[in-house]
């Protein structure tokens, strides 16, 4: 059952104990007995209809939980960025460390002479013949035992 047919099954048995008549409301009739009350709750809509509420922020923020934590989040967030220590505004350069020359033997490798192929061609592999032959210089026929010694004791 729908609540407006209960509504007036309810009606209908309030009309059978009371009487057959049916009643309605004459507001003109209660108007005319009621002028104080009337004149009370038009003279309280007006002051509310003429002072517009002010709306405070920190009223918002007291009375919603998520917007309290919302609110704290702000503030640590402003508070980490001001006091995050500032980077240097120059690069600091990293020291330069030497650059070590390779053996004769190692450039003539077969991986480093792949490595020249790959970066190259033969362009880069001839290079890399000719840098091992100026470290290692033109070498005799012949080599004496005199002569190796005399080499590898820097003579």
């Amino acid at each position: 059952m729908k609540p407006s047919e209960n509504d007036k099954r309810l009606d209908e048995r309030i009309r059978d104990a009371v009487g057959t008549e049916q009643l309605t409301f004459d507001f003109d009739k209660w108007k005319q007995g009621h002028q104080k009350q009337i004149e009370l709750f038009k003279s309280s809509v007006s002051e509310e209809a003429s002072a517009p509420e002010q709306v405070s922020v920190w009223l918002i923020i007291a009375k919603s939980r998520l917007t309290r934590f919302a609110a704290a989040a702000v503030v640590i967030a402003a508070v980490g960025i001001l006091f995050y220590p500032k980077q240097p505004s120059s690069v600091v350069e990293r020291p330069r460390t030497a650059r070590v020359e390779k053996a004769p033997a190692e450039l003539l490798t077969m991986m480093s002479l792949n490595l020249a192929y790959r970066r190259g061609g033969m362009d880069a592999v001839d290079k890399q013949y000719e840098k091992a032959f100026k470290r290692t210089g033109p070498r005799p026929a012949k080599l004496t035992v005199e002569d190796l010694f005399a080499e590898l004791n820097g003579g």
